[in-house]
């Protein structure tokens, strides 16, 4: 196999992963492989939510299709690794590590899609630079397996950088690329207690102890909005049960943004969301996941693993959860 040059990627990268990671990876190879198919799964997930939100610009969808084939090739190669290793597939959190990419992003455009894709070339370059430290310590096949991953993960921070740059339209954005570089290097060198692929440096886990949940008093809303799930699981629909006072629902209203769910007939927290958006008087456009390839396709593409789905402008709520919802409503 023709080896990869991989020092742009170290260049790129602030600092290298720490030793102490990659000792933790080795002895824990099951639970790396396991992270690793669920990265992949991600990364692909990441590739079509964006060729969903900026639809009209052909030359990045084209880009991000090609990514999203190559992420999902990459996920699929990993699970047969795993099968051949009696390895079971299992979700895993996320750890810190992407989040603490994104909290950076801006949220107008076109200043979101380029610090998005400047967040996604630090994220592909780190897992080259990773596959790299790890694959001289691997058994044969899995050494042979990491090191092919080397020039499509180099070429995936190349594009994600260039297509940040394009998107930045003549802007210069090396200041940005400066801030993600320092936040992702710090998110490296930061002890982490939990091992994932894109963890950071690992710790050993302190014994804490855990004081008792306080009892909570009584909540108007959430009452309401136990109401409106009793509602929607008994099949008797009775909005006035659920209407909230007067003096509550024109916050959560007026301007509100475009609104969009995805559900599925048989779904009892589906309908509880309905209920619930009817009684607070938000508008919302319901799409059904299995009426036509279009609606599957894009409830894929938003990442969630089931339903309901909540689209409020360019926020994705997953599950029902009205708090999420009133925040995103409020949100500018």
């Amino acid at each position: 196999m023709r080896s990869t040059d991989i020092a742009p990627v170290l260049e790129f990268l602030r600092c290298p992963t720490p030793d102490a990671w990659v000792e933790a990876a080795l002895t824990r190879q099951e639970l790396l492989l396991i992270d690793h198919a669920n990265c992949e799964k991600k990364a692909a997930s990441t590739a079509l939510n964006l060729m969903f939100r900026y639809s009209g610009d052909v030359e990045l969808l084209g880009g991000l299709s090609r990514l999203a084939r190559e992420e999902l090739r990459h996920f699929e190669q990993v699970l047969k690794l795993m099968r051949e290793r009696g390895i079971a597939y299992r979700r895993i959190d996320a750890a810190r590590y992407a989040q603490g990419l994104r909290e950076l992003v801006r949220t107008h455009e076109p200043a979101r899609l380029v610090d998005t894709l400047i967040a996604g070339a630090f994220i592909e370059a780190r897992s080259c630079e990773r596959f790299a430290r790890l694959a001289p310590h691997l058994d044969a096949e899995l050494a042979h397996f990491y090191r092919s991953l080397l020039r499509s993960e180099s070429r995936h921070f190349r594009d994600y950088l260039a297509a940040a740059r394009k998107a930045a339209d003549g802007a210069d954005i090396e200041a940005r690329i400066d801030l993600f570089a320092e936040r992702e290097r710090k998110l490296i060198e930061m002890e982490d207690t939990q091992f994932v692929f894109t963890a950071a440096r690992r710790r050993r886990a302190r014994r804490t102890r855990r004081r008792p949940m306080p009892e909570r008093g009584p909540a108007p809303r959430r009452a309401a909005l136990f109401g409106a799930l009793l509602l929607a699981l008994s099949g008797a629909v009775v909005l006035p049960a659920v209407v909230p006072a007067a003096d509550e629902a024109p916050a959560a209203v007026v301007g509100a943004p475009r609104v969009e769910i995805f559900t599925t007939p048989s779904c009892p927290f589906c309908k509880a969301l309905r209920v619930y958006l009817e009684a607070r008087g938000i508008d919302y456009v319901e799409h059904n996941v299995n009426a036509t390839e279009e609606t599957r396709a894009a409830f894929y593409a938003s990442g969630a693993q089931g339903v309901p789905v909540v689209m409020i402008g360019e926020r994705v709520i997953e599950g029902f959860n009205p708090v999420a919802i009133e925040a995103a409503l409020k949100a500018p």
